[in-house]
């Protein structure tokens, strides 16, 4: 994905969907809740670093090299994981290479 310009709402859900993915599923991957993300796809909320993490979320699900596919879902968490201690890891979703 060669866009320089952030993801819009749509271009979002788009993606999500792709991904076979449910907003519960890719909020609990970018570390921020359902709702975040529907905000995120109505325009609502700006995706700050989730943009480019679900950028790579979708580069590894498509990815045919196991290998990569990991690389780049640890590259999307660094984006989002939160600093602080003691927050719960995201479950991954069946739409997600198991880490």
């Amino acid at each position: 994905m060669r866009k320089p310009e952030r993801l819009t709402g749509a271009e979002m859900r788009f993606l999500r969907k792709r991904m076979g993915a449910t907003q519960s599923d890719l909020g609990a991957e970018l570390w921020v809740s359902e709702q975040t993300v529907a905000n995120y796809e109505k325009g609502k909320t700006d995706a700050g670093p989730a943009d480019r993490a679900l950028r790579f979320l979708f580069l590894a699900h498509v990815a045919d090299d196991a290998t990569l596919a990991e690389e780049l879902r640890l590259e999307a968490q660094k984006l989002v994981r939160p600093s602080q201690r003691g927050r719960r890891p995201p479950r991954a979703g069946p739409w997600l290479i198991a880490a």
